[in-house]
């Protein structure tokens, strides 16, 4: 259902073509725009992930979650108009840096509410995906 949700909004913000050096950085500022619309949905997820990993038959869930937003992100980013299928393994390889990096962030805004420190820091990640994608 989440998914969904998230999937539909993200089709929406990102209907036009954008290059991918553009879309990075809306995407991030999308991301932090949902997190900011509903941060006890993200303080929620956060919790039930934590719960799953201690259930040994839940755990596969915490995986099956990630999994599925890594995939949302690469959906948005590989639709950009400056990529191709041949950039699938380049994708991949940016949208699990960009999730595992901004997951690192959302933690340590939900402990301390620092917004200019997660600005900061979120510019400090568009601009190393950036170079990511380009070195790459």
């Amino acid at each position: 259902m989440l998914a969904s949700t998230y999937r539909g909004r993200l089709d929406e913000r990102f209907s036009k073509p954008q290059t991918i050096h553009d879309r990075i950085e809306d995407l991030l500022a999308f991301i932090w725009g949902e997190i900011e619309r509903a941060p006890g949905e993200q303080l929620v997820l956060q919790e039930m992930t934590l719960y799953v990993l201690r259930v040994p038959q839940a755990a596969h869930l915490a995986a099956e979650k990630e999994r599925e937003i890594r995939q949302l992100y690469a959906e948005c980013l590989s639709r950009s108009s400056d990529v191709s299928e041949a950039d699938a393994s380049r994708i991949t390889e940016l949208s699990n840096f960009i999730y595992a990096c901004f997951v690192g962030i959302l933690n340590q805004w939900l402990a301390t509410r620092d917004t200019p420190l997660l600005l900061t820091t979120t510019r400090q990640l568009v601009d190393a995906a950036r170079g990511m994608w380009t070195e790459g």
